[in-house]
C-alpha cells in the first residue's frame, strides 16, 4: 500500500481514485515531524566542501 502515496504517482492515483484526497490529507498528518534534524548549509559550507576558495 506504500507505493499509492508515492509522490511520483500520488496526483495520478488520487485521480484515479486509488487514494482519496482525505487518505492523502490523514497519511501527511500522520508523519512524524522532523524539523529537528535537517541540516541548513551556508554558500561558504557548500563552496568549502567543494574545494572552491572561501570569499571575504
Amino acid at each position: 500500500m506504500e507505493w499509492q502515496f508515492d509522490k511520483r504517482v500520488l496526483d495520478r492515483n488520487v485521480q484515479k481514485g486509488v487514494v482519496s484526497a482525505k487518505d492523502v490529507e490523514k497519511r501527511l498528518k500522520g508523519l512524524p515531524d522532523l524539523q529537528d534534524q535537517i541540516l541548513v548549509e551556508t554558500e561558504e559550507e557548500r563552496a568549502s566542501e567543494q574545494g572552491a576558495p572561501e570569499k571575504e
